[in-house]
């Protein structure tokens, strides 16, 4: 059987935990889908068991250490890959806040607060309604509403117009 001398084994070990550290990296810059990290695991185990074969205690520390560094180092990847350029060409960019043309429908919309009309659909609990002779997609506050209903705006967040049935006087 092939034996090591301990600082061999410490020099191997540290070979294979910067080895892992570069198949980490590379995760980051390269499209392997998850492969290079399992080397990436694969090598930090190589690496504390090399420490333990060198002393069990420090076999046994590197152990503990990779268990509570490996959750740090998996948070950062997370953080970086998307300021990475294959994160960048992955990772969808975040929609833009609101174009102009949404701003002006949102405003026209936002004058039919108060205003009354009818329900042209059933709405479940979106539909269109008639308000002011314009057909215009409607939610409903918390019922369902039937086509040909009395409704009333309430408020309209963004571009979704918030209904409720008018309530019918009691004759």
């Amino acid at each position: 059987m092939l034996t090591l001398a301990p600082l061999t084994l410490v020099i191997i070990a540290a070979i294979l935990f910067t080895a892992a550290l570069a198949f980490l990296a590379a995760e980051l810059l390269v499209p392997a889908h998850g492969i290079l990290a399992l080397f990436c695991i694969l090598f930090a185990v190589l690496g504390v068991v090399a420490c333990y074969l060198a002393h069990p205690a420090l076999g046994i520390v590197s152990g503990i250490l990779m268990l509570g560094i490996a959750p740090f180092a998996f948070y950062a990847a997370v953080r970086l890959y998307p300021n990475t350029p294959m994160g960048r060409r992955i990772i969808l960019k975040r929609p833009a806040a609101s174009t102009p043309a949404a701003q002006a429908e949102a405003e026209k919309l936002a004058a039919l607060v108060g205003k009354t009309g009818t329900a042209a659909t059933t709405l479940r609990p979106v539909g269109a309604c008639d308000i002011e002779g314009k057909r215009v997609e409607c939610v409903s506050e918390s019922t369902i509403i039937e086509a040909g209903t009395p409704i009333e705006v309430t408020r309209v967040l963004g571009v979704r117009v918030i209904v409720r049935p008018v309530q019918q006087p009691l004759s």
